[in-house]
């Protein structure tokens, strides 16, 4: 007798967000492995990338930001059971608040999810 289970995996990533004005630190959301059936040795990697938010009148007119996981800068995590996540945070500081040109501003986060080789 024999069986083959495949591999089964959910994540779940933040929402669109909106950022308060002069808020130095705003909640994202979070990355959740919500599912997870893998194979042994293997992570569902999730990574972000963003650029700035851009004014929409003068997308040359920008406000710098970060995105961390409360306390270091977010590239990407590595999960390998259900329920793993890691809870993110938009940052924004004063300086870049004070520089900042009146309008709408937005950006695009894109979240990459691949499944790999456990580290």
């Amino acid at each position: 007798m024999s069986v083959n289970i495949d591999h089964l995996y959910t994540v779940t990533i933040p929402a669109d967000t909106t950022v308060a004005f002069g808020a130095a630190q705003t909640d994202f959301g979070k990355i959740e492995l919500t599912e997870a059936r893998l194979d042994p040795g293997k992570a569902v990697k999730v990574s972000l990338t963003h650029s700035d938010l851009k004014n929409s009148a003068d997308t040359a007119k920008v406000i710098p930001y970060t995105v961390t996981d409360g306390t270091a800068t977010f590239a990407s995590a590595a999960y390998t059971a259900k329920g793993d996540s890691t809870a993110l945070k938009i940052n924004i500081t004063e300086a870049d608040w004070n520089q900042a040109y009146a309008g709408s501003y937005n950006d695009t986060v894109t979240f990459t999810v691949e499944y790999v080789d456990a580290q």
